[in-house]
């Protein structure tokens, strides 16, 4: 079982009320949940095993490695740590909105910025094919949203993130697409693109009025952007808007990233 949790303890000293801290943490996390074994290299594996009746499994620490370590790719860390395990441990960053150079360019920037690789969407390289096979009124949105998810999930896109891995658009936009340009609407797609949708740490919705891929996929650009926070909002996603000059949103987009690493990451 893998759970992520941001708001865990900041306290780590073995003492009896830093692992009551810690067991009445773990007790909420789990909701009700049983598991079998509890796996750690360090001291709270004992009290942790015996207060939710598992199993304690002590691994070996030949070598001392952090969660921090991994992100930054200072051990080896496709060697000990599976492809799921690792994207979880990333800070995953998605811009979204109307598909755009603008848009591109941000997410291209921000991570140049931070060190790390970004996911392209699909759909915009697409619609900037100078010999575009389709029209837009042909487009499979759906199909361009599953190959996205796939490309952005495969073992070399998650490992080449470093700290963060930051997202052009997700399949969740693609659905609205769908929408808007179509009125086609899959249910089971809509569900799973949902779920996806709260996968990511931080939201950035890009209102981008000027947008000339909007004419070319009929549609208005500030009821889409509103379509998509309205939708938001009915998922619980927190957001944030990003306005003003390229600068001005790129700056946003690096404070914002900024503080939530420090949140998260107090060291």
């Amino acid at each position: 079982m893998w759970l992520r949790q941001w708001d865990a303890p900041n306290k780590h000293e073995d003492t009896p009320e830093v692992k009551r801290l810690q067991e009445e943490y773990v007790k909420t996390a789990l909701n009700g949940k049983k598991i079998t074994h509890f796996i750690s290299s360090e001291y709270y594996g004992e009290h942790m095993s015996k207060f939710l009746g598992a199993i304690n499994t002590k691994t070996k620490r030949n070598n001392p490695i952090s969660a921090t370590m991994i992100r930054k790719g200072e051990c080896l860390n496709e060697a000990f740590l599976s492809t799921i395990v690792y994207k979880d441990i990333l800070i995953k960053v998605a811009v979204v909105g109307v598909p755009s150079q603008e848009q591109s360019n941000l997410v291209k920037c921000i991570a140049k910025k931070l060190k790390t690789s970004y996911v392209e969407d699909n759909l915009f390289e697409l619609l900037t094919r100078k010999n575009r096979e389709l029209p837009i009124n042909k487009f499979d949105f759906y199909e361009i949203a599953n190959k996205k998810y796939k490309v952005a999930n495969t073992k070399d896109k998650i490992f080449s993130g470093k700290e963060y891995l930051v997202y052009n658009s997700t399949g969740f936009v693609d659905h609205l697409l769908s929408i808007a340009t179509h009125n086609k609407f899959d249910e089971n797609l809509y569900i799973f693109f949902s779920e996806d949708m709260k996968n990511y740490d931080l939201v950035f919705v890009n209102d981008n009025l000027k947008n000339n891929f909007s004419k070319m996929l009929n549609i208005d650009s500030s009821i889409f952007i509103n379509q998509l926070t309205n939708n938001l909002d009915t998922l619980g996603i927190n957001y944030q808007i990003l306005s003003g000059t390229f600068k001005e949103k790129l700056l946003m987009l690096e404070k914002s990233i900024k503080s939530f690493k420090k949140r998260f990451n107090p060291k």
